[in-house]
């Protein structure tokens, strides 16, 4: 993944995670979802045809260890790694040229972006910049809220919390890591929907407000700000040398809805798709766990 791959190395996997339509295509209330059975033997294929996506995989695996720190509810850390923030408007843009090289940075783009609690913090993603021509797009993981009981447990991240740069491959230190010098657009999650909900529920949050999952809108305003980076002269290079998208546990599956859209917006020489911990193939068995899953976001 650190060198440059073919997109024919990558080609058998990408088509098919491609979705049936654009994924702007899908009206409110839906939930875009790609995969097709046959995608169950396509990531093995694509290993064997590219060695070097191994040890990428390996330091996936390891995406939370050596964490920088504990990250509470409001998106502020409780070390003393410093993360800056910027809040979008109509004026402010919170260009990547603007940003400090390899340190963490939260953009808050607003509009229909939100966590699933009113209590949490507003809808954040992490940017930490490096090269301007390799673009790794990754997806938080953190589990799924999908009823009334998984979210009041809750069994999926409520705030948008950032990673900073230590800890897999965020590790701006590890020589071994082939992400270290990319530009990094870290999807964070904090809605329980895999990045694909828009839907609001009838039950209520601890402040007593409907419980909305609008994960389709915050992975949105991600890839619409990286597109933007790219169009604009001076921030991320058109074409990439490099593109990656991945994502670990429910961010794998976000990586699989995602990765079309992406790859058909953003103008590269070589891309990989690697998703990580989370194959989505639901059963065809009904009432299957993770049809279930699937059909509360709807």
């Amino acid at each position: 993944v650190g060198q440059r791959i073919s997109t024919r190395a990558s080609g058998g996997l990408l088509r098919q995670l491609a979705p049936p339509s654009r994924v702007t295509d899908f009206p409110k209330g839906s939930m875009p979802w790609p995969i097709t059975a046959n995608a169950s033997t396509a990531l093995p294929s694509l290993l064997s045809s590219v060695p070097q996506l191994e040890p990428a995989l390996r330091l996936l695996r390891r995406e939370d260890h050596g964490a920088s720190g504990t990250f509470i509810s409001n998106g502020q850390s409780t070390t003393a790694e410093h993360v800056s923030v910027c809040t979008m408007s109509r004026t402010e843009r919170c260009d990547l040229s603007g940003m400090a090289p390899d340190s963490p940075w939260l953009v808050r783009p607003g509009g229909k972006t939100r966590c699933i609690f009113t209590t949490t913090t507003p809808y954040q993603f992490e940017v930490i910049r490096g090269d301007r021509d390799k673009l790794l797009l990754f997806f938080q993981g953190g589990g799924a809220c999908w009823d009334e009981p998984s979210t009041s447990f809750p069994a999926c991240s409520t705030g948008a919390f950032p990673q900073g740069t230590r800890g897999g491959v965020f590790d701006r230190a590890n020589p071994d890591n082939p992400f270290r010098a990319y530009t990094i657009a870290h999807v964070l999650y904090c809605d329980g929907s895999v990045f694909g909900g828009n839907v609001t529920r009838q039950y209520r949050d601890p402040s007593g407000s409907p419980v909305r999952q609008a994960g389709y809108e915050n992975a949105r305003s991600v890839l619409d700000w990286v597109y933007g980076q790219q169009a604009a002269a001076g921030t991320l290079a058109s074409p990439l040398a490099s593109l990656v998208v991945s994502g670990c546990s429910a961010g794998s599956i976000g990586a699989q809805i995602w990765a079309d859209h992406a790859l058909n917006r953003l103008p590269h020489v070589a891309a990989a798709v690697v998703p990580d911990s989370y194959a989505g193939v639901p059963s065809p068995r009904a009432g299957g766990g993770g049809a279930r899953v699937l059909a509360a976001f709807a």
